[in-house]
């Protein structure tokens, strides 16, 4: 039963050393743009079940504030950072797959790695950008994400898979809402972890 709380406890920690923010598009910015983004956020991890069918509601919630940004190397790859009040800390790289600055839809990739207050906490992430334009002024987009973070090799670790989904409103600079799921897991226990944001994304350059 020991090992079981100090899995959950692990667990709840671990699930707050990952930004899963979103307010990202499918679109690059295009060669020498620069985007900044700043969100004020609200994470909260609702249940967890433990391996003997244990179920616990409503474990921690927290709110914090999110800096971003990002610049475009190329018309198609940007590299970006971000920081928040979590003491996460992330690098991270955009590349777009299909259309472009101007099409209705798009489609892009890229990788970021995160670590936790500089200590030996560091997160890999993998996501994929979605984003459709009903007009000019509207975006939405839905980001499916898996991330795995661990406290240094052979020591095991923790496997994020969900997604964001929000709206960004305005034709240069814009506000938007984004809305997240993760299922959160480890070797020995997993936990739902929700997180909602509003901010605001700045647009550099010729845009």
């Amino acid at each position: 039963m020991r090992s079981i709380y100090y899995s959950i406890f692990c667990l709840i920690f671990l699930s707050s050393c990952a930004s899963i923010t979103g307010f990202e598009e499918g679109r690059s910015n295009g060669k020498g743009n620069g985007t900044a983004i700043a969100s004020l956020n609200y994470s909260r991890t609702p249940d967890l079940d433990t391996e003997d069918g244990d179920e616990i509601i409503d474990l921690a919630g927290a709110p914090f504030l999110e800096i971003s940004g990002r610049y475009g190397l190329t018309e198609k790859l940007d590299f970006g950072v971000k920081v928040n009040t979590f003491l996460n800390l992330g690098a991270n790289v955009k590349y777009q797959l299909v259309g472009d600055r101007q099409s209705p839809f798009a489609l892009g990739t890229g990788l970021e790695f995160g670590l936790f207050g500089g200590i030996n906490i560091w997160n890999i992430q993998v996501p994929l950008y979605t984003s459709f334009y009903p007009s000019d002024k509207l975006c939405v987009y839905v980001t499916p994400k898996y991330i795995y973070q661990t406290a240094g090799f052979g020591n095991g670790g923790a496997n994020y898979v969900g997604a964001n989904a929000g709206f960004l409103f305005g034709s240069r600079h814009k506000f938007g809402i984004d809305f997240a799921y993760y299922r959160v897991g480890t070797a020995e226990s997993s936990a739902g972890l929700l997180n909602f944001g509003i901010g605001g994304k700045f647009l550099f350059g010729d845009n």
